[in-house]
Parts: structure tokens; C-alpha cells; sequence
């Protein structure tokens, strides 16, 4: 019996290092961040998993948010063509917020800016703006400078972004270029900017493996697991509730970091580079949906916050 935890112990381990990294593309409206995770949209339409994302309208992109956010998404009072933007965005791998053209122009100025500072690692490698709609794509972890190349980084599996047209190019023309040409025109490369030499091909090849290899080991650790203990199947997450905890941008960075390994509040305040108390404010939203639980030790004063197995259900479903 110790044997076969054991090995089940080392396929979750190994499961785990393989798993793509949690990426879900979101909408901002006013307050709020929608994450949009393309799995349960499909689900809601009732359609396959391999069903392709450009074959989704608008409409049913809309249904989904209203049904997942409600009033979060529908007292924004978006007009059609701003809700076609925002899904136009979403569904080649980019975040949306919403905007004015004169409002993208600062917000471009500051991506320029992030893109130059090369005392972070912070870099816009997409940028591009539709019918009231900013698309992005930020990495926190590029390759800007030899530190940044160099830095400990999740192993990552999944993830995509497919390069957008830029309908506010300098010459007032799309383009559909290549992804470094296109950021050339948008004027988000520099001499440091870090030359794109993998295919698109060699990345998704890279994903297939990775993702694939992942499936297979969650389903023999699935397997030893239901023969070491068959107990009744816990209720599914509730799915509204799901959608509304990850409204929350910092709710998602404490799931991705404990997702890591047990943290205190101390740890997630210094990694996330918010206040303690705003920190501890999300953890108990966490624990209160039941995503994440404290972990305190007799005679010890520290308190650690790790995931429940909700929670890891919530990050599998985000994937």
C-alpha cells in the first residue's frame, strides 16, 4: 500500500510540473477583470472541446458573459461592435480593456515605456486597438535583458497568441506580418527587445507534448487514486461562483502562487507587491469560496494558505 502512494505521489508530482501554466485572457470593464476561460464557453454553447474559437459569434460570446458575470458585464452597456472587438481580441489569446482612442494612445505611450525599462522584466509584446477595444498581451517574464533570460521561471506547457491586425498602424494600414514585423509597426521593438525565433509550428509541437503527457499521468493518478480510496465524488464547483472569484486579477496571482507551495500572508504580499492587508482581504474571499484553506501549526504563530482540491480543480478548468 505505501508502495503504490508513493507511486501515485511521484505521477501527481510529475502531472504537475507538466501542467501548462494557468493563462486566461481577460476583459476589463470599468472595475472589474473577466477572465474568459474558453473550456466552460463551450460548454455553455453546447459545443465540442476541438471546436474552433473563430467559429463562435459574437452572440454566443455575449450569452456567455452575461450568464457567467451578469450585471459585471452587462451594466458596462456595451455596444455591439465594442462586444465584437472585445471577442475578437479574446479569442486570438489577448487580453481586452476598454477605451477611447485618445485613452489607447496614453496607454500605448505606456507600453513603450514598461518595453524600455530595463530594470524589469515587464514586456508588451502585442498591442493593437478596435471599435472602442485595447488588445494586449503583457509578459512578466521576457527575455528584455540577459537577468530577465536568466531568471527561474514556471514551467509552462500551453499558451498562445496569435498576432492581431493593428488597425492604428503608423501608416494607417493593416497589416498581417509577421509577429515581430507587426510589433515593429507598432513601434514595441527596440534594439533590446528579444528576437522571435521559434515557429509557431515548433511551439505548438512543445504544447501538444507537454499537455499530452500531462492528461496521461492526471489519468493513471486518477485511476491508482479511485482504487486506493473510492469515496463518493465531491459535488462539481459551482460555476458562477468559479467565475465570480477569478473577477478578481489578484485572486488569480494567489491561486497561481500557491499553486507553487503553502505560503503565509507575509510571502504572497512580498511575491504579488501588494499591502499585507489587501492580501489577506482576497485569501478570505479564497477560503470563503472554499478555494483555499489555512494551514496553522500548535506552538508556531505563522499561518500557511494552500489550495484546497477545489482550488486545483479551478486551475485545471482555467487551463
Amino acid at each position: 500500500m505505501r508502495l503504490e502512494i508513493a507511486v501515485l505521489g511521484l505521477l501527481l508530482l510529475l502531472a504537475g510540473l507538466l501542467h501548462a501554466c494557468i493563462s486566461l485572457p481577460y476583459i476589463e470593464v470599468g472595475e472589474h477583470q473577466l477572465p474568459v476561460i474558453f473550456g466552460d464557453l463551450k460548454r455553455y454553447a453546447g459545443l465540442p472541446g476541438d471546436y474552433p474559437l473563430e467559429n463562435i459569434s459574437t452572440d454566443v460570446f455575449d450569452g456567455y458573459m452575461t450568464h457567467f458575470y451578469g450585471s459585471y458585464w452587462t451594466s458596462a452597456n456595451l455596444t455591439p461592435a465594442e462586444k465584437a472587438s472585445a471577442w475578437e481580441f479574446v479569442k486570438h489569446g489577448y487580453s481586452a480593456k476598454r477605451m477611447t482612442a485618445e485613452e489607447y494612445e496614453e496607454f500605448k505611450a505606456h507600453a513603450l515605456a514598461v518595453n524600455s525599462n530595463l530594470s524589469t522584466c515587464g514586456y508588451y509584446s502585442a498591442l493593437a486597438y478596435k471599435d472602442g477595444f485595447a488588445g494586449f498581451v503583457f509578459n512578466d517574464e521576457s527575455n528584455k535583458t540577459p537577468a530577465c533570460a536568466s531568471a527561474p521561471r514556471r514551467l509552462c506547457g500551453g499558451g498562445f497568441v496569435l498576432p492581431y491586425i493593428n488597425d492604428l498602424g503608423p501608416e494607417g494600414a493593416p497589416s498581417v506580418e509577421s509577429p515581430t514585423q507587426d510589433r515593429e509597426k507598432q513601434g514595441l521593438v527596440n534594439e533590446s527587445s528579444p528576437p522571435i525565433t521559434e515557429s509557431k509550428d515548433q511551439l505548438l509541437q512543445v504544447a501538444f507534448a507537454a499537455v499530452s503527457i500531462g492528461v496521461l499521468l492526471l489519468f493513471t493518478a486518477f485511476v491508482v487514486l479511485s482504487i486506493l480510496n473510492r469515496r463518493p465524488p465531491e459535488p462539481e464547483h459551482d460555476e458562477a461562483e468559479m467565475h465570480r472569484t477569478l473577477s478578481s486579477e489578484t485572486r488569480i496571482a494567489l491561486l497561481r502562487e500557491l499553486r507553487q507551495r503553502d505560503l503565509t500572508p507575509t510571502d504572497l504580499s512580498l511575491r504579488l507587491g501588494k499591502s499585507k492587508a489587501t492580501v489577506v482581504e482576497h485569501l478570505n474571499k479564497l477560503v470563503e469560496a472554499g478555494f483555499v484553506e489555512k494551514k496553522e501549526e500548535e506552538g508556531k504563530k505563522f499561518v500557511f494558505y494552500r489550495l484546497t482540491r477545489k482550488g486545483k480543480a479551478v486551475l485545471g478548468a482555467g487551463g
